[in-house]
């Protein structure tokens, strides 16, 4: 099909190397053909139940991820939402919706112009419709696909479906529920499993509205950090967007505009607002044409930007990166933002993806004092539990042995745990207790699940956003016992949009990380990498220190889970998260170990 127009992806980076480490063609083709037999398999059983399906759509996220840009990757994106969808038929469940709406809308933002990009608005449009009871979003969908895809094949059935879809929304304005009820009934036509022929799944049943509104500009912000400028729009969910970079012509700038397709802008959004800081001069917002709001960021000279799209269950985040050229990251001189902005103490990512050699934390030579060690869940919240072996044993076990390491070998340290018994803390109260404490670090220790006994493996992970299918998944599990309602994820966001510790925890990590693995793996055979990754956890969040969270290992496999039960093991998880905490706090005194360095960052900065 041709496509008539692009719409914003995911997560786009412009002027910054791509990620390696993709699967071969072989073994990706093989990991595919082994889901896409899966799903077939489940789909002909006919009772499958929520979990499997869950399973089968991270597995399919996880094939994508290593081959993003491949024909093979398309499709196991694609499949991943018709399984997540697959589980919300069983389940009707609100994560499923959700889960599925984000993931068809994830299919369109990376694939826009692929075959299926059509077919996924569809099942986007039929679920919203469906299941957020929210018509006017679902218009709005069907409306996409005539503008975006008008010689696609799904033209006929939105075209149908919209008009259904109006007459719906005019008996229900006009108090007919029973007329508007049987007017509209969806039946998306799309492509129903892994490279399947086109065929008509069954209708998704509805549950309660999501309280998706659609078509409003709620809010336009800013930061200006050491390292980038960081803009974001909420808007309301499922607000279509594309974007473009223009040249600067004339007396206009270099510009970056995003199109919110039939969006409106609220009363209290500025038509401009002035920044003048590094990279960014202003925002302007304005009407592009009757259906559109156009949101222009008026640039200076930037290396490159990310787009990321964060669909929250009132409201969507489009979150905008603006990257420093190296010089500038170099020079490490940024012209302070207007009081308006928020302006974090710490420097973020640099352009390059990498960490800057020194934080502003090391650059000042601030020495670690205190560190506060956290074991995951206790009490009534067992944690992840297999084959009899409950996480918040073991990781107390772990966390003990960690501390007498830190005491014994470094006694002018000051160690705490947030728990020295089975007991229940929530996860809010976590990084309070380290705040009380006073702590430089905060080290929470966990262990993973995966419904796949074959998952295994060590990872570390820092506060931050992320769009990773598996982060998230582990983050959903490690936050299940929030208090915090779903309401509250809106604050828990800004929050940690706002967050200044990214740079020294992501650091940490890497550190602690690379000492654990290398801990292990001279003693154990097949301790897998499974890297240092980011993602929304709540017990970093609130942390006003550098803090990790740390997987250890996986209750569900066999292997590990036999190793877990075994003392010097545990021991060694210990020593391999000690050895990683010495080696950042080594670090955090640059001026002893690197004076020339250290004071030619202090002069460049201040």
């Amino acid at each position: 099909m041709r496509v008539g127009a692009v719409f914003g992806l995911l997560t786009v980076t412009l002027g910054l190397a791509l990620p390696a480490g993709l699967l071969p063609a072989a073994d990706f083709e093989a990991r595919y053909r082994e889901a896409a037999a899966s799903f077939h398999s489940l789909r002909a059983e006919g009772g499958a139940q929520p979990a499997q399906w869950r399973a089968l759509a991270e597995s399919f996220r996880g094939i994508q991820s290593s081959g993003p840009g491949s024909r093979r990757g398309a499709d196991a994106l694609y499949s991943a939402a018709l399984s997540q969808r697959e589980a919300y038929r069983v389940s009707g469940e609100w994560r499923d919706l959700s889960g599925a709406v984000a993931g068809f809308r994830s299919f369109v933002n990376h694939y826009p112009q692929d075959r299926l990009a059509d077919d996924s608005l569809m099942h986007l449009a039929d679920l919203v419709a469906t299941g957020y009871d929210d018509l006017s979003g679902a218009q709005q969908t069907y409306r996409q696909v005539l503008t975006a895809y008008p010689e696609g094949d799904q033209v006929p059935a939105a075209k149908k479906r919209l008009a259904a879809l109006t007459a719906a929304i005019a008996a229900k304005s006009e108090n007919r529920p029973a007329a508007a009820a049987s007017t509209f009934a969806p039946t998306a036509t799309g492509a129903s499993g892994p490279s399947a022929a086109r065929a008509s799944p069954a209708t998704v049943g509805g549950i309660r509205p999501g309280g998706a509104n659609g078509g409003r500009l709620k809010r336009v912000q800013y930061w200006s950090a050491l390292q980038w400028t960081r803009i974001i729009f909420t808007t309301d969910p499922f607000v279509p967007y594309r974007f473009d970079r223009l040249t600067a012509s004339g007396d206009r700038p270099n510009r970056l505009y995003f199109d919110l397709l039939g969006a409106q802008s609220a009363p209290e959004v500025p038509a401009l607002i002035n920044v003048d800081d590094a990279l960014l001069t202003r925002i302007r917002v304005d009407r592009f044409n009757a259906d559109t709001t156009r949101v222009v960021l008026d640039l200076k000279e930037i290396a490159g930007f990310e787009v990321k799209d964060f669909l929250l269950p009132n409201e969507r985040k489009i979150v905008v990166d603006l990257l420093p050229p190296k010089e500038l990251l170099a020079a490490g001189v940024r012209k302070s933002a207007p009081a308006r902005a928020r302006s974090p103490r710490r420097s973020a990512p640099a352009a390059d993806g990498q960490l800057p050699q020194l934080t502003l934390q090391s650059s000042l030579g601030l020495k670690v004092k205190k560190v506060m060690i956290d074991p995951g869940h206790g009490g009534r919240d067992p944690g992840a539990v297999a084959f009899g072996l409950q996480e918040k044993n073991v990781v107390l076990k772990i966390a003990g042995h960690l501390r007498a390491l830190l005491k014994k070998k470094h006694r002018k340290l000051q160690v705490g745990m947030t728990r020295e018994s089975d007991r229940f803390i929530s996860l809010q109260n976590r990084p309070l207790l380290a705040k009380q404490f006073g702590a430089d670090l905060f080290v929470s220790i966990h262990l993973n699940a995966n419904p796949f006994q074959r998952f295994h493996g060590v990872e570390t992970y820092f506060l931050n956003l992320t769009r990773d299918a598996s982060a998230l998944r582990v983050a959903a599990r490690e936050n299940a016992t929030t208090e915090k309602r779903v309401s509250d994820l809106n604050a828990i966001l800004v929050d940690l949009l706002r967050d200044t510790t990214i740079v020294e925890s992501s650091a940490l990590a890497r550190t602690l990380h690379a000492s654990l693995l290398e801990t292990l793996q001279s003693g154990h055979r097949n301790v897998r990498n499974l890297g240092v990754k980011q993602a929304p956890f709540l017990v970093l969040m609130g942390a006003e220190m550098p803090g990790v969270l740390v997987e250890a290992g996986f209750v569900t496999n066999r292997r590990e889970n036999k190793r877990l039960r075994d003392t010097a093991y545990l021991d060694k998880i210990a020593e391999g998260i000690y050895e990683g905490l010495r080696r950042y706090i080594e670090q955090q005194n640059p001026v002893a170990a690197h004076p020339s360095t250290a004071s030619l960052a202090l002069n460049a900065r201040f």
